[in-house]
């Protein structure tokens, strides 16, 4: 039990761009199919259809899950150099170590 690896940063406690994806941005795959829709509609059909990528976006936020918000953040600033923490093995600690 206490020797197996975290799938997100395998065992590093830092999130790579794989880990940062699987928290982040896949945590509500319903409102990236939204977003994608939303856009694809929008580009090909009605720019009203953009509503419907504007609700996929604003899906998370209602219910105060603001992952999707901080996804770009938090993968410019671990490409920029900084080193994210792995939520499941620093529960408590920051989003970036310091």
């Amino acid at each position: 039990m206490g020797n197996e690896t975290c799938g997100l940063c395998g065992g590093t406690k830092c999130l790579t761009q794989k880990g940062i994806a699987a928290i982040y941005l896949l945590a509500w795959k319903s409102s990236l199919a939204l977003i994608a829709i939303g856009v694809a509609a929008g580009l090909l059909y009605s720019p009203y259809a953009f509503l419907i990528a504007a609700g996929g976006y604003a899906l998370p936020l209602i219910s105060a899950d603001l992952r999707l918000l901080l996804y770009p953040f938090v993968a410019v600033g671990v490409l920029l150099g900084k080193k994210a923490n792995c939520p499941r093995c620093e529960p408590s600690g920051p989003v970036f170590r310091s």
